[in-house]
């Protein structure tokens, strides 16, 4: 009889190490016990030379061989053995998925700021350009007897404004121009086509398909978000953190670290965006495969950023004689290829969440709400409240004007 080892969190080995234990149970034609240790505990090392967690069990040889796959860190050759690699695996950060929000100021994301200062200034100096195109054509026309010099001043300028304003807003202009102001005009009118057109289709496009950027994506960023990180405590991964240098990533990382033993818990907090997770790959492979199977969705991501490099044994006690008949059946699964398909069996929907956040898609919709509003409203009412001074300053201007008195001549 074969006894292995379950995870120390009080789960069964889950994803392929379930079947690939009960292949090698059925080659062995022997039975699986599965023990969990009662701290447990992957296995850290006491001051006088003993081990808790499943060191201990492997290190007192009550048990045979780990039913899960390990890292071999330091002081753990000193007690047991390693049997043949299964797979290389890495850390990898995760962390909730963003989900569409509210944003006031969407409405001028199409453009960047650059964009939209160039675009004003030259707003601005085409109206100029309009107006002293147009003051020009009528002094060289001579037509300073159809009115008094203000009111030309003030229709230009009103012309000007509206040709120059208006279009951009999709809004028409009763004014038509003549003559060389044509040419200015018309290119203007022809560019504001263009840019309203792009516009309309970017800001249609973030609203259909809008860009989510993530809170981090490397380590670095990590640390500076400020974001607290879970790890598994009594781990090699830990134990790294724990004993790197103050001014290293793991050193800074150690100020907002979250260690215990509730797996459950951190997987909930870190859909939840309470804390990032720094755990081996496969693991959190496994977690977001479960979650999509019960629930349909992918709640969070792994960051691209991969961090420490190492390899993944089965370990056994100094004294066994498992480990070759193992080693024998592990092989001829990794040389038929049907190793890899374990893995990718059971890992299927988690790599299809890691293919969606490689498209950028996200399942996860908002309703709008009322800030989404917000930034058009805001426009509106300015737009508002401009023609209701126009209005004012216009009604006041006529009244404070002196009538002018008929004059009548005597028959």
């Amino acid at each position: 009889m074969a006894t292995l080892l379950r995870r120390p969190d009080g789960l069964r080995a889950v994803g392929p190490m379930v079947s690939l234990v009960q292949l090698i149970a059925s080659s062995l034609n022997t039975c699986l016990v599965f023990l969990v240790p009662e701290d447990r505990l992957f296995g850290a090392q006491f001051p006088n030379g003993t081990w808790n967690g499943i060191m201990g069990l492997l290190e007192r040889q009550e048990a045979n061989m780990t039913g899960l796959a390990l890292t071999m860190g330091p002081g753990r050759e000193q007690v047991v053995v390693i049997g043949e690699w299964l797979y290389q695996d890495f850390r990898s950060l995760t962390y909730k998925y963003p989900v569409p929000e509210a944003d006031i100021a969407g409405f001028v994301k199409p453009f960047t700021m650059q964009v939209w200062g160039v675009f004003l200034v030259t707003l601005l100096a085409v109206w100029l350009s309009l107006l002293a195109s147009q003051t020009l054509q009528t002094n060289d026309g001579g037509r300073t007897g159809e009115g008094s010099r203000a009111q030309i001043v003030d229709t230009n300028l009103w012309n000007s404004f509206l040709w120059a304003y208006g279009h951009p807003l999709a809004q028409p202009s009763a004014w038509w121009p003549r003559g060389g102001v044509r040419l200015l005009a018309g290119v203007w009118l022809l560019l504001t086509l263009v840019l309203s057109t792009i516009y309309r289709s970017n800001l249609k496009a973030m609203l259909i398909l809008p860009h989510l950027p993530l809170p981090f994506d490397t380590m670095e960023e990590l640390i500076a978000s400020g974001i607290p990180c879970f790890v598994v405590p009594d781990t090699v991964l830990h134990g790294n953190i724990m004993r790197a240098d103050p001014k290293s990533q793991y050193g800074r990382l150690r100020r907002n670290l979250v260690v215990h033993l509730d797996v459950a818990k951190a997987t909930r907090d870190n859909m939840q965006g309470k804390h990032a997770s720094l755990a081996s790959h496969n693991s959190i492979l496994t977690i977001i495969h479960n979650i999509f199977k019960k629930t349909s969705s992918c709640p969070i991501y792994i960051a691209t950023e991969s961090l420490e490099k190492d390899w993944k044994f089965f370990l056994y006690p100094k004294t066994s004689k498992l480990r070759e008949k193992v080693d024998v059946i592990i092989r001829r699964l990794k040389e038929s290829g049907i190793l890899d398909k374990l893995f990718e069996e059971q890992y299927k929907y988690a790599l299809h969440c890691l293919k969606k956040r490689s498209k950028g898609v996200t399942n996860q919709t908002r309703a709008l709400e009322f800030v989404d509003f917000y930034g058009v409203l805001s426009m509106y009412c300015g737009g508002i409240i401009l023609a209701s001074v126009t209005l004012l300053l216009e009604l006041l201007l006529r009244g404070a004007a002196s009538p002018v008195p008929c004059s009548s001549t005597p028959r």
